[in-house]
């Protein structure tokens, strides 16, 4: 293995439409994995490999690929061998605080033993929902691509009914089949007072843009068939298929190229679909009993919060939100022993309290916590139960558990140290540090044109080649021209118009142009030079206030790679960086 040591720097409505649609998260996150699919993805038994050790603590493959697909969900950038770099570089200089805040007894206190303690029962529940979900699952075969590759190419023109009652869907569903007209429905469905041909209308819909069930569901239809009533991510919808867009002609040589990307797609796509019925089954056999009052004491308090609420810090996070509401403030408006559920664990009954669900909060989407707070204490006792039952099957033993524990613990030390350098602002950045952080800047790469050069413009090519044969021998004559403009000193930034031919014509020679619009042109530049469009006078003082949050952390970084030991597995890196085809 070649190692070197490294130093890394670092009805119809929009509303209807909105309510089948991912939401951004999710679609975020298939966006990311779908570009993880289109990278070389590293053979299992490397996955496990080191890839970096930054003194004694090792960096795996699999370490870098979780870490490096939530980074491409989190700023939706691109997969380049630069990210990539940067981000092997991002996650170095993450070890070396976490070992530094860990030497300052950041992790002394018992919020972090709090912390750690539910990334303990969340990796034994997850654990347990892999082993007991996930390496269950057989795997995708041929002829459900290629299924999945022919409905990606089609659309479906789909109308439906919405409902948050399933009951209510149910009772739509039977009057439909009992011969009522959809339209008809879909006026009480959706309280008009006439019935609308565009009530419930969703337009052409593409097989991979859309909630999972919704889609199955849509694009397994008929024209003119309506479905059962689905459970989406959102409510309960009764589907028609208006219409089918498109009769695919299927290439197998587009497939085997498209193949890979699209078992991916239907890979998490069933991982969802059947990852929710397991977990529903699941939760069915609790049998939940909801103590609707305090459920709505809750939600109250939770809502009186709002303005209490401070965005918390994103380090490489896949969540999509981050907040930590007051805990304190929300002891006071519910008490932590107020039950709010409970639920039979194998014969045992156990009782969930309001301090359950707060223990749970923080690792909650917020905005649901707000606005759906039933929802939000269903998925906090869902965490608890999968907790139970992974310790039932001797999970927190796991090794797999012990990783992810220790990946969080750090990861909490490496944002406490961050946030201590980050709030506490340095006196004064040297001039050296400044001048190199604007060389390391995009500004500093950003350059303009300046130019002398004169124009003139013709209605038609050959009055245009004729001028230029005689300026060619005679260029004083160009002002005798009516249309002759002429330009010194000039900004090529201001003169789009002509840019990219003053860019390119040689110095001192009439040159041919053809603008945009159609008309012809002659150019002629006399002197042209490239600047700085930014220089370090100009922006010191707005660099030094965007430099100095993170100064001191440059700083201690710097101090800390010069006493470290970094090496890194340059051949296995390049190896796993690269692009399918390279």
């Amino acid at each position: 293995m070649k190692t070197i040591a490294i130093r890394l720097r670092g009805p119809g409505s929009k509303a209807e439409r909105l309510a089948i649609s991912w939401h951004l998260w999710g679609w975020g996150l298939l966006l990311a994995l779908s570009m993880a699919a289109c990278m070389r993805e590293a053979p299992p038994d490397e996955h496990d490999r080191i890839l970096t050790t930054a003194d004694g603590v090792s960096i795996t493959v699999g370490d870098f690929e979780t870490s490096y697909v939530a980074f491409l969900i989190s700023t939706g950038q691109n997969d380049t061998p630069a990210n990539r770099y940067l981000h092997l570089a991002a996650l170095t200089d993450a070890s070396l605080l976490a070992d530094e805040a860990a030497r300052r007894d950041y992790g002394a206190d018992s919020a972090f033993r709090s912390i750690v303690e539910r990334a303990r029962r969340q990796a034994v529940g997850g654990r347990f929902f892999e082993t007991a979900f996930l390496e269950t699952l057989p795997p995708i075969d041929d002829a459900e691509v290629r299924r999945a590759f022919v409905r990606s190419k089609q659309q479906v023109v789909a109308r439906h009914l919405f409902y948050r009652d399933p009951a209510e869907a149910e009772a739509a569903h039977a009057r439909l089949l009992a011969g009522r007209d959809f339209l008809e429905e879909a006026a009480v469905c959706y309280n008009l007072s006439t019935v609308d041909s565009s009530a419930g209308m969703l337009g052409p819909i593409r097989y991979f843009q859309v909630d999972d069930a919704f889609a199955e569901a849509a694009f397994a239809l008929d024209v003119g068939e309506i479905s059962e009533p689905v459970r989406s991510r959102y409510g309960y919808h009764i589907i028609r298929a208006e219409e089918k867009l498109g009769t695919p002609i299927v290439m197998e040589s587009e497939y085997l190229n498209r193949k890979k990307g699209i078992t991916t797609q239907v890979a998490l796509r069933t991982r969802r679909l059947e990852g929710d019925r397991f977990v529903r089954t699941f939760m069915e056999g609790l049998h939940v009993q909801v103590d609707a009052p305090a459920v709505q004491s809750l939600a109250q308090a939770i809502r009186r919060l709002e303005n209490r609420v401070a965005p918390g810090p994103v380090e490489l996070n896949m969540a999509p939100e981050t907040v930590q509401p007051d805990l304190r403030a929300l002891h006071e408006e519910l008490t932590p022993d107020t039950p709010l559920a409970t639920y039979t664990f194998e014969g045992e009954t156990i009782v969930f309290t309001a301090g359950d669900y707060y223990f749970w909060l923080s690792e909650l989407p917020f905005s649901e916590a707000r606005t759906r707070t039933s929802a939000s204490v269903g998925r906090a006792l869902r965490n608890d139960a999968l907790f139970r039952a992974g310790l039932r099957n001797g999970l927190d033993n796991d090794p797999r558990v012990a990783a992810e524990v220790e990946r969080k613990g750090r990861r909490e030390l490496t944002r406490r140290i961050r946030d201590t350098l980050r709030t506490n602002l340095p006196a004064a950045i040297s001039e050296t540090d400044l001048r190199a952080a604007f060389d390391r800047s995009p500004a500093a790469r950003q350059h303009r044109w300046i130019a002398d050069f004169w124009t003139i413009s013709f209605a038609a090519q050959s009055e245009a080649e004729a001028a230029q044969a005689l300026l060619t021998s005679d260029p004083s004559r160009a002002p005798d021209y009516d249309r002759y403009a002429e330009y010194t000193e000039a900004s090529l930034d201001t003169l789009p118009r002509w840019a990219v031919a003053v860019r390119q014509a040689p110095i001192r020679q009439a040159m041919l142009a053809r603008q945009a619009s159609g008309a012809w042109a002659l150019v002629r530049v006399e002197k042209r030079r490239k600047e700085p469009a930014t220089t370090y006078a100009t922006v010191r003082d707005s660099l030094q206030r965007a430099v100095a949050p993170r100064y001191n952390e440059y700083r201690l970084l710097q101090r800390l790679y010069d006493r470290a030991t970094v090496t890194t597995d340059t051949l296995l890196f390049e190896r796993i960086m690269k692009l399918d085809g390279e």
